[in-house]
């Protein structure tokens, strides 16, 4: 597909995941529902993001989303079980991508010039078969470097794969941002578990 001439078109940093989204997705074995959790675990981090009334404009509440953030700075994010897509087990039959997320293109193996993101900076539009629209946010400060583009043609792998194939997007955090991580009011998974048992 298109990621995969994007990933091979330049030598990979050596900081970049030992999994790629593509190397998983090349692994059979590695599908959602025997995913071996550990390969998330061993390489980053799971943090999640509480969706809220965010901006005047677009309001998040309740649309909550993971931040998978691996050690060399790199944040996937995505669907949480939580958010109304995969609690409700609605189809997505399409995404519309923000103009200005698209228009700011990623170049060189640095991966400057992706849109500079704050937390509530509006990345994509779901849109599912019953006409529900739902906004995807950063959920966290940082770079756009990609976004997936497998979802144009495939937008169902969200809620099919919503850790593997159907990420959202990978944001790039600076070293300033990495730092500050910690104050960025991202709960971590032993966080997440206890508010979804607070139902």
């Amino acid at each position: 597909g298109k990621m995969a001439a994007v990933a091979t078109a330049e030598p990979m940093d050596e900081d970049l995941p030992p999994h790629t989204i593509d190397e998983i997705d090349k692994d059979e074995d590695v599908r959602q529902d025997n995913v071996p959790d550990d390969i998330i675990a061993r390489y980053y981090t799971e943090h999640y993001s509480l969706g809220g009334k965010e901006t005047k404009k677009v309001d998040y509440t309740g649309l909550d989303q993971y931040a998978q953030k691996h050690s060399n700075g790199l944040i996937i994010v995505g669907l949480a079980p939580s958010h109304p897509i995969l609690a409700d087990k609605k189809k997505v039959t399409g995404i519309e991508w923000e103009q200005k997320a698209t228009k700011n293109k990623v170049h060189g193996r640095r991966k400057k010039g992706g849109l500079r993101c704050e937390k509530h900076t509006q990345i994509a539009t779901l849109i599912c078969e019953d006409g529900t629209k739902f906004p995807i946010r950063a959920g966290i400060c940082g770079n756009l470097i990609e976004m997936n583009q497998r979802l144009d043609s495939n937008p169902n792998l969200v809620t099919e794969s919503p850790r593997f194939e159907g990420f959202v997007c990978i944001l790039q955090m600076s070293r300033r941002q990495k730092e500050r991580f910690g104050d960025s009011g991202l709960l971590s998974k032993e966080a997440y578990l206890d508010y979804l048992d607070s139902f």
